[in-house]
């Protein structure tokens, strides 16, 4: 209890929460399977999805070192992530949620993929520029429709891959080729209006969609509402919710944001 209050004040620390229970009467102890473990300590976050946000300031507070690494250092931080969550995985038998993607050790490896991705991005700017001009919304709603075809078809044979291989061993090798694609996609829609009006959304989405999915799961369940579209209905009213707070919160926000930054560059000019 009192380790939840404090990771809830600070943010830092709910990832470790995650993974620990304890039950009536016993010690706390380390969780090696969420889904086989009904004392889960991470019930006492107000937001439980920060967990990830926690993720993100250890990441902040390495960056400044990890930026002045050379790309073949990087790629090397990679494969050793890689391989300490493989060892995980077979000699421990760590390949479950929470240890699959929360362990901060094993997710350098996504930061990492991150910096790679725009080290790549850089390079395309300097690249002779292919012109795949998506300004018309038919040519936008073209591109969209077929990048989500390659998604499906990415994680369809990435299924049939990880029934033959095992989801852990696919899992880590299909990782890589997020970094070309996260690199491509950027240079290809830095400045693209939809694009960017639809990466706005997804902090906001992120904040409210675990409670609106436990909200209406539990109206569901109050009014016996069998077969409700709880994934649909969640997602829908979690845009809706993340567009007025976009606009009536973060964009005011931002906008105040600007204007420091100029006024801080002013001043030291």
């Amino acid at each position: 209890m009192v380790a939840s209050a404090i990771t809830n004040l600070t943010v830092f620390g709910q990832d470790w929460i995650v993974f620990l229970k304890q039950g009536a009467g016993e010690p706390v102890t380390v969780v090696r399977n969420l889904n086989e473990t009904t004392f889960h300590l991470y019930r006492y976050l107000i937001i439980p999805q920060a967990w990830s946000v926690a993720l993100e300031l250890y990441f902040y507070a390495l960056a400044p070192f990890l930026c002045r690494l050379k790309t073949k250092h990087l790629i090397a931080l990679v494969l050793m992530c890689v391989a300490c969550r493989l060892v995980a995985v077979h000699a421990f038998g760590l390949g479950r949620d929470p240890w699959t993607y929360r362990f901060f050790p094993f997710e350098i490896a996504l930061f990492a993929y991150g910096m790679l991705a725009y080290r790549l991005y850089q390079y395309l700017g300097r690249a002779p520029s292919v012109d795949i001009n998506l300004n018309r919304p038919s040519k936008y709603a073209a591109f969209g429709g077929g990048l989500l075809a390659f998604l499906w078809l990415h994680r369809q044979a990435s299924n049939w891959l990880g029934s033959l291989f095992g989801t852990e061993n696919v899992l880590c090798l299909v990782m890589l080729t997020w970094v070309p694609l996260l690199g491509f996609l950027f240079r290809l829609l830095e400045k693209h209006p939809v694009d960017r009006f639809v990466g706005e959304l997804s902090y906001p989405i992120y904040l409210v969609h675990l409670a609106v999915f436990a909200f209406q799961a539990l109206l569901a369940k109050k009014f016996s509402m069998e077969g409700f579209p709880l994934g649909v209905s969640t997602a829908v009213v979690s845009i809706g919710l993340a567009f007025l707070l976009n606009v009536t919160v973060l964009g005011g926000l931002e906008r105040w944001r600007q204007r420091r930054i100029i006024v801080l560059n002013q001043a030291a000019a």
